[in-house]
């Protein structure tokens, strides 16, 4: 738009100088006139600068009208030419699948079975616009929605498939995309069916809503195992009960009565807005969970081994938390020293230890009053189960969440959707 000036002039040609006989007689009569003329200039410059305020103002409208026109034409544009980003695309679906579902609850899977509905049924039900409106240009891309039913409810997992432009990601393939299978050294090892992290420095960070977690190991349905990287105020003991064999309160090293397991459900169980204690797991981290079957048979402290065969010959069933194994806490050290219980070398090239004491869910086979703990410095430890020791929860994520972000590294943990 071209500047537009505004220039005033006036021209005011003087009166002619009158004889001096005259000046005193007509002073008055000059004076009006004088007075005349400025009443006439006044009226004319407001004149002039009414004009000016209109024009401004109609500069302005005009200014904030073609902005209008311009925030107009973006919205559309994102409405209809496909401006939202993959991740943005695989919410609208999800969002269609939850509304969808809200009206049609009869659609819904029962137990633990899933069901899923295609981007295009979501659209010719009208719970979302067809596929291709929100898709950037070039990509053409299909879509689906899988919901599957758990304890704390249902998981929603949208799958966007563009070809080599995008595709949605489980998060165990993408850990297994980052760390290749190793032999040797620090890092992702096939052991008993299971892709089992090991060694003192492994990328297995998973950033949960509510706390730091690590990958113990990918089963082979894809199912991730995860140990709680921090502690939260939460010691106690194995537990407490009056033992018969010692005539004692020494406690009974047997899992499914302890008091330990009442401690860790009790945790589970805390919604997201209880202040009772330290929430390490929110309403929608519940909602990625799968139960498992938790290894609860007791160890003889010089068995070798560290593939749970000893362990695994009794199982708690369908567990939705639990705590690490002897032989999963073994497992992650890369020492070949490291081959029974009561291994001083086990606390080498080993993560998990990080100078904190910790039960583990193993009790010993040699009585009925003692469990393993790992102490401040990894070491595995026999101890009364009466004693206090830290918790440090173990889940099983579902093999459908979604990879989000990060490289598994303490720094940049990998997140998911």
């Amino acid at each position: 738009m071209k500047d537009m000036d505004f220039n005033l002039s006036k021209n005011i040609k003087g009166t002619e100088k009158k004889d001096d006989s005259l000046v005193v007689d007509d002073y008055d009569e000059e004076a009006e006139d004088d007075s005349a003329y400025e009443d006439s200039s006044s009226s004319s410059n407001s004149g002039n600068n009414l004009n000016k305020d209109q024009m401004t103002k109609m500069m302005f409208l005009v200014v904030g009208a073609i902005v209008i026109i311009f925030l107009l034409i973006i919205i559309v544009m994102m409405l209809f030419t496909g401006s939202y980003s993959y991740e943005d695309i695989e919410q609208v679906m999800v969002n269609a699948a939850e509304s969808y579902f809200k009206s049609n609850p009869d659609s819904l899977p029962a137990g633990t079975s899933s069901v899923e509905i295609t981007a295009g049924e979501l659209s010719n039900a009208g719970y979302m616009k067809p596929l291709e409106k929100y898709v950037p240009e070039g990509s053409v891309c299909t879509g689906s929605v899988n919901v599957q039913k758990n304890a704390s409810g249902y998981l929603y997992t949208p799958k966007l498939d563009c070809g080599d432009n995008y595709s949605s990601i489980p998060l165990y393939k993408q850990v297994q995309n980052d760390n290749k299978t190793v032999t040797s050294g620090y890092g992702l090892y096939s052991k008993s069916g299971n892709k089992v992290f090991r060694g003192e420095v492994v990328n297995n960070y998973v950033q949960l809503d509510k706390t730091i977690w690590r990958i113990l190991k990918i089963t082979a349905s894809g199912e991730m195992v995860l140990i709680s990287e921090g502690y939260e105020a939460n010691a106690q003991g194995w537990d407490d009960r009056y033992n018969q064999v010692v005539d004692y309160q020494s406690g009974i090293n047997t899992y499914s009565t302890s008091r330990i397991k009442e401690g860790i459900e009790y945790l589970y169980s805390l919604p997201e807005d209880s202040e009772e204690a330290e929430i390490i797991l929110s309403d929608a981290d519940k909602t990625k969970l799968v139960s498992f079957n938790l290894c609860t048979g007791k160890r003889g402290k010089d068995e070798i081994g560290s593939d749970n065969a000893t362990e695994c010959r009794e199982v708690s069933k369908d567990q939705m938390i639990g705590l690490i194994t002897v032989s999963d806490y073994m497992a992650a050290s890369t020492d070949s020293n490291c081959t029974t219980a009561t291994s001083a070398a086990c606390q080498n090239y080993n993560y998990l230890v990080n100078g904190e004491e910790w039960w583990t869910v193993t009790a010993i086979k040699e009585n009925t009053y003692q469990a393993y703990t790992i102490d401040t410095d990894g070491e595995i430890e026999i101890k009364n189960v009466n004693n206090y020791a830290n918790l440090r929860p173990v889940i099983h994520l579902n093999a459908k969440v979604l990879y989000k972000s990060g490289d598994g590294t303490e720094a940049n943990p990998y997140t998911i959707k």
